[in-house]
């Protein structure tokens, strides 16, 4: 049984050597069960348990003996070590400090009704965040739960659970209700990043001229790749496929019709064969599964870095003040043909499961030179965030020339 599965994990508290009929009545009535267990860790909270919560509140953090005892069951949090009492007493519970930054680190992604992976992917990308000077380091999740966690929040997702529906279509009726299905899901879905200009954004705010609107209808282009990926190449044929990539904003210094004559050549070549076979066997669950928990810690590293650079991407649309080096490093991006990608990563560490997408991605090799690329650039070239005239970086300028020219913005209309 998989605690984290199951919120009734209390059936460790019964021995083996007891009857058949308590261990079915037990799952029959789980929840009921966990409610007295609620009841009695309410009423006799340990004292380092009421300390926990004490330390917690100073935080501005929640907690209660209900929601340690759930992430203990869990293996998340742990038990408090006892030490004696002295002359007879028996003993007391101690709280370890350790203790209070791993229950601090739960309780700012817990939420009522929160699943608890969700809640370890959420923490375990934050453990591999930088920390402002005089702040604690978020420590690290359990390897184990972190594996569970970032695999079952792919499995999970929508576009996961469409491109396995479409690995399994074998009849023609199949691959038409997955046609269907996918037609459906992407005009639900977001806008891709590819839609969006930053600074088409920032010359529409600073000019006063209506916001472009991304363009409205059917996306066959997710559709095809969503079925190239799913069903091969073939299936949709590498036209399609080539636009289907074209509109993902990758490689824009190549139009739509350069892009369909190089896949249209090399698919008819034969001499990728393989990497065009390899897209339909991609699978980022297994991706996650097979990668020890050093290749995860790089792969977060890597999405943290490159979602990172296409935030300041995005806030380039909302007024950043501009520099001499964020200038350089949005021409080095655009180069690269990098700008959508970027921002898409940047989206997607914002929900918790979707971050384990980005680092099921990031752990390509090509991501991790990616990254290191841009990092190089950023080291060698022009300070990010040095206004002309300062000698070094002063945040408070920074941030008021910043608040000054969206505040112009709004009294403007």
């Amino acid at each position: 049984m998989n605690p984290l599965l199951d919120d009734a994990a209390t059936s460790r508290a019964y021995s083996p050597s007891q009857s058949h009929l308590i261990s079915v009545a037990h799952r029959y009535f789980a929840g009921f069960q966990t409610s007295m267990v609620v009841v009695v860790s309410r009423s006799s909270a340990s004292s380092a348990d009421q300390e926990l919560t004490a330390r917690l509140t100073a935080r501005g953090l929640t907690g209660s003996s209900t929601q340690y005892e759930r992430w203990r069951r869990a293996g998340l949090l742990p038990r408090h070590e006892r030490r004696g009492a002295g002359r007879g007493r028996g003993s007391v519970s101690e709280l370890a400090p350790a203790t209070v930054e791993v229950a601090a680190a739960l309780a700012r992604h817990a939420a009522q009704g929160r699943d608890l992976r969700i809640v370890v992917v959420a923490w375990f990308f934050e453990a591999g965040q930088p920390t402002a000077p005089g702040e604690p380091v978020a420590p690290e999740p359990p390897d184990a739960a972190v594996v569970e966690a970032l695999a079952w929040a792919v499995r999970t997702d929508p576009g996961y659970r469409m491109l396995q529906r479409a690995r399994a279509a074998a009849t023609e009726a199949q691959k038409d209700n997955f046609y269907a299905a996918a037609a459906a899901q992407a005009r639900r879905g977001v806008g891709a990043m590819a839609e969006f200009d930053p600074s088409v954004m920032r010359e529409a705010l600073l000019s006063g001229r209506d916001i472009p609107s991304p363009p409205s209808g059917p996306r066959a282009d997710l559709v095809h790749l969503v079925a190239a990926l799913g069903l091969g190449i073939e299936e949709v044929g590498a036209e399609a496929f080539a636009d289907a990539i074209k509109a993902t904003g990758l490689f824009p210094q190549l139009s739509a019709q350069e892009w369909r004559d190089v896949v249209i050549q090399a698919y008819a070549s034969g001499v990728h064969t393989e990497e065009f076979a390899a897209l339909a066997r991609f699978d980022p669950v297994k991706a996650l599964k097979n990668a020890n928990i050093s290749r995860l810690r790089q792969a977060r590293e890597v999405a943290v870095g490159l979602a990172g650079f296409g935030a300041i991407l995005l806030m380039h649309a909302m007024l950043m003040p501009d520099t001499l080096g964020l200038r350089a490093l949005r021409a080095r991006i655009n180069e690269l043909g990098m700008v959508p990608p970027l921002m898409n990563l940047a989206r997607q560490v914002m929900q918790p499961q979707r971050i384990a997408f980005a680092i099921a991605i990031c752990l390509d090799p090509w991501y991790v030179a990616l990254y290191e690329s841009l990092s190089e650039f950023v080291r060698a070239g022009p300070p990010l965030l040095h206004q002309a005239g300062d000698d070094g970086h002063d945040p408070e300028r920074y941030m008021a020339t910043w608040l000054s020219a969206i505040r112009e913005i709004s009294d403007q209309g």
